[in-house]
């Protein structure tokens, strides 16, 4: 099916019901995950409406502008380009964040990063310094701001646009005033000490980029690239927070279950004092170490 069938297809469709019957045959077509799904979020995003209204009024009209925008729309996503950096915003933790192709795309499963510091924080009680190292559009440090506003919340990013990204973010969410944003490599610009980090770094290694998901390609290489093994950049995280860690802390990080084993030896090495533990994604695959 070329571009020039698809945009006829989906001018020739007059209601809601036909775009439902016609789209997700056209994604699946080009290897599109969840076909119905990106269907519903297309259709919702254009006219303005939930799934709910979708799925009650199936013969609601396109109007001519709805079908170009749709039409902008698939020509692009048929090319594999993520749905977000069309659409230039993801939900994360049920908060809507601008993204574009200058940061990564907040998953599903990260939020389990920001449940983990929130639980911490509760535990533990008093004020703390909580850092999110490679901040990126900042949905973890806002969403961090949004539930614990008493914290001093930071984020850093070796990326100036992903920082201004993420300001906008923060600013948008009314939580500007609450996290302060630097601009550097991972705990370079902190000049202080630091209870809590939560990081989402690079961890693919260099040789698997080529294979990853189409979509994933569309992402910044540097949100993506670890380095030889995958490692490299969170070992690195982890000498500094040695050297800026306050009396007893926490650093929790994101990366591939098969990484999960030499980083906990790795943290054994340089915090021989502490705990390493492991908690499972929203797949049941082993995704968090955390050191406290």
């Amino acid at each position: 099916m070329s571009v020039d069938s698809v945009t006829d297809k989906t001018q020739s469709i007059r209601t809601v019901s036909e775009f439902f019957y016609s789209v997700p045959k056209v994604l699946g077509h080009y290897g599109i995950p969840e076909p119905r799904l990106e269907s519903e979020i297309m259709l919702s995003e254009v006219i303005g409406v939930n799934t709910h209204f979708l799925y009650a009024n199936g013969t609601f009209p396109l109007t001519e502008d709805m079908q170009r925008d749709l039409i902008r729309i698939l020509q692009r996503r048929i090319k594999r380009e993520p749905l977000a950096y069309i659409l230039e915003h993801r939900e994360f933790y049920s908060t809507d964040f601008w993204v574009t192709s200058d940061v990564m795309i907040p998953r599903p499963e990260t939020e389990i990063l920001v449940d983990c510091v929130i639980d911490y924080v509760k535990k533990n009680g008093e004020r703390q310094t909580i850092v999110d190292v490679g901040t990126g559009c900042g949905s973890i440090a806002v969403n961090l701001a949004l539930h614990l506003p008493e914290m001093n919340i930071l984020a850093t990013d070796i990326s100036l646009r992903a920082i201004e990204i993420a300001k906008a973010n923060a600013e948008k969410c009314n939580v500007a005033d609450i996290i302060s944003f630097f601009n550097g490599d991972l705990l370079d610009p902190i000049n202080a000490s630091v209870d809590i980090v939560v990081a989402n770094l690079p961890y693919i290694p260099s040789d698997n980029l080529d294979a990853i998901q189409e979509e994933v390609k569309w992402e910044p290489r540097s949100a993506l690239d670890g380095g030889d093994d995958g490692l490299r950049i969170m070992q690195r995280l982890l000498s500094q927070f040695r050297e800026q860690l306050a009396c007893s802390g926490l650093i929790i990080m994101e990366m591939d279950p098969d990484q999960i084993r030499p980083m906990s030896e790795f943290a054994t090495g340089y915090f021989p004092e502490k705990e390493t533990y492991v908690q499972k994604d929203l797949r049941g695959m082993d995704r968090f170490l955390s050191i406290h």
